[in-house]
């Protein structure tokens, strides 16, 4: 199936979503504030905030160890946490079932905002540590003794799990502007993470995207490397979107942010994956032994996490690469999907 075809698949799909987003307008429109703060950011009463995420991964630790280091609990933000597939995840957020999602920034979700639903990207997760192994991964079988060049990219077949549609393709659209290549020169094709490795080892497909710990089959095997980053550095590893609940829901709002901010600054600095307190806290989270979590290296958590110029266009302008990706013409303001406000408020 070409690049082409997929992303036209890919949009229906997106479209379909928009459409199921779309028939929530009512419910969101009923939400209405309820919680109260004092000064000190704190809400007068105990008030939950549901949130969502794919899995159990490092980039979501601050909501994972809330019931050992309890930072939102001070401010009355109860966290409740559960896996949500991402698409369905959308949905719930929009009707306010939930408050907000732990996720990356899609395709998907651009065409969402653009048709009426009220959903923002409030605040930056994490950023990959210089190390990570992360990203766009080369087949050694596939290149068949050749050096590596991004030149080589052309017309060959990449792997993702989110296919065209998803954050990483920004990553490769910079490694394949050095040869004056664009994503249409190759064919992304969708596959399972753990697939995706197995099919690297094999040089079933020129390359892919590979997050931890799936390159480390690749690597014992001495299968590939990494040839890019799924996102320039200064670029977060995940974002939280926010829904209606919570853009119609200041002090609801201000508190989570205030919450996580207090989890990342108090906890999550310096080598934490190491620290003989913090890091088992953090293995037990993530259904891993504190040796296991060892050999992964540990996200970057900002003292002032920021979103970096341009943020919102970049992502726009590499799915406008492929046609059909996008249900929209022209380009969406930075307003209208990005929302600071809740970071302002947050303390220093």
């Amino acid at each position: 199936m070409t690049l082409r075809r997929r992303a036209a698949l890919a949009a229906a799909t997106a479209a379909t979503l928009a459409i199921a987003l779309a028939g929530c307008g009512g419910d969101s429109n009923e939400v209405t504030p309820q919680a109260t703060a004092d000064s000190s950011g704190k809400l007068a009463q105990l008030t939950p905030v549901k949130i969502t995420m794919a899995g159990k991964f490092g980039s979501v630790a601050p909501v994972l160890t809330e019931s050992t280091y309890g930072e939102f609990k001070k401010l009355n933000v109860d966290i409740q946490t559960e896996i949500v597939k991402s698409s369905d995840a959308m949905v719930l957020l929009a009707k306010g079932e939930i408050d907000a999602i732990f996720t990356g920034p899609s395709a998907g979700l651009y065409n969402a905002v653009k048709g009426g639903n009220e959903i923002k990207i409030a605040v930056p997760g994490s950023y990959q540590p210089p190390n990570n192994k992360g990203g766009w991964w080369v087949s050694k079988k596939a290149l068949g003794g050749q050096e590596y060049s991004p030149a080589l990219l052309k017309g060959k077949t990449l792997a993702s799990a989110q296919g065209a549609v998803g954050a990483s393709v920004l990553g490769l659209s910079q490694e394949l502007a050095k040869a004056n290549l664009k994503i249409t020169d190759v064919e992304i094709k969708t596959l399972g993470s753990a697939d995706i490795a197995t099919a690297v080892i094999n040089g079933a497909v020129f390359g892919g995207v590979l997050t931890q710990p799936f390159n480390v089959a690749v690597e014992e095997a001495d299968a590939g490397f990494r040839f890019a980053t799924g996102a320039p550095d200064s670029y977060p590893n995940t974002i939280i979107l926010f829904g209606p609940s919570m853009l119609k829901d200041p002090a609801k709002a201000n508190a989570f942010v205030a919450g996580f901010l207090a989890t990342t600054r108090n906890h999550y600095q310096g080598d934490y994956v190491n620290d003989p307190q913090r890091g088992p806290v953090l293995a037990k989270a993530l259904d891993l032994t504190w040796e296991q979590l060892k050999d992964v290296p540990a996200d970057i958590w900002p003292t002032d996490p920021k979103f970096p110029p341009g943020y919102v266009k970049a992502y726009e302008d590499v799915w406008r690469q492929v046609p059909g990706t996008l249900s929209y013409e022209g380009t969406l303001d930075e307003s209208a999907i990005l929302d600071l406000t809740y970071l302002q408020n947050a303390p220093k």
